[in-house]
């Protein structure tokens, strides 16, 4: 499995720090260690097995990969993101204290996933774990040229990493486990230079009327819009709204005193971090 390499660069958060006291050393020691192939089940089991509301939970350095057949679903009510049935790897709730030691492991996560649920804990600490997965949920595209005369623009579109398929004119992604946005959707322009968003840039809705997929490999996207991004910018679009935020890579429920420390997300289905806590 490889990494996209935008997204080793692309950290939304490193450090969050909401509360910071003093932690005691927990009663249980969970240990996960990594193991080949989907560890989701193992993940589930070493929670539920959990015998006091003191625990710790220490992961091995590498990658954990976590595919959503073995993990706990539940249904969520999600701020700013889809309500419904999700598949959460981590589910940890009604602990007294709880403690995650990642020792620098990354969750490597496939298909439509909810890493971090954590309900209803007086004390969370969290520690060196960095979020990703195998396959983004985006479309990633650098602009090569437009006409806005003509209404269509052309992008030379990322393989490497990516997943995306042309059916019937339409830009079917990210193509994973059956799972496809109806849509483009929400499209902003990034400078690759820069590593920001375009100066002046539009949040496009994005439908096309056709995509075609020209010789060289490049793609015309067929669309009147208001806004064309400039050439040499880089369009990343993450599909429609109803669809395009399963859930956040961490959602802290009615918690309190959260630490976070050394914990990077490179990508999640919504947004980064959430959290309504109980009190501060």
């Amino acid at each position: 499995m490889t990494i996209p390499k935008i997204w080793k660069r692309i950290t939304f958060l490193s450090v969050l720090t909401l509360i910071t006291n003093s932690y005691t050393a927990a009663k249980e020691i969970i240990n996960i260690p990594l193991q080949n192939g989907d560890v989701t089940m193992n993940i589930r089991k070493a929670i539920e097995s959990a015998k006091t509301d003191d625990i710790k939970i220490i992961l091995e350095k590498g990658t954990y990969f976590c595919k959503p057949d073995y993990a706990t679903e539940k249904y969520c009510a999600i701020t700013n993101h889809g309500n419904g049935s999700k598949k959460i790897i981590f589910p940890i709730k009604g602990f007294k204290k709880v403690e995650i030691e990642g020792n620098g492991a990354t969750i490597l996560c496939h298909g439509q996933l909810f890493p971090f649920l954590i309900e209803e804990c007086n004390e969370v600490k969290i520690s060196g774990i960095t979020i990703n997965w195998d396959i983004p949920f985006t479309f990633l595209a650098e602009v090569i040229d437009i006409n806005p005369k003509e209404g269509w623009r052309e992008v030379k579109p990322f393989r490497d990493g990516f997943s995306w398929k042309i059916e019937k004119n339409k830009i079917k992604f990210p193509n994973i486990d059956g799972f496809n946005y109806s849509i483009l959707g929400s499209t902003l322009p990034f400078d690759k230079g820069k590593k920001k968003v375009v100066t002046g840039a539009q949040d496009m809705h994005s439908d096309p009327s056709k995509v075609v997929e020209l010789p060289n490999g490049n793609l015309r996207i067929y669309e009147k819009q208001k806004y064309y991004p400039p050439i040499g910018s880089l369009l990343s679009s993450k599909g429609d709204r109803e669809k395009d935020r399963y859930a956040p890579a961490f959602d802290f429920k009615e918690c309190q005193n959260i630490t976070l420390n050394n914990v990077t997300v490179h990508h999640a289905l919504g947004m980064a971090y959430l959290s309504n806590v109980l009190k501060i």
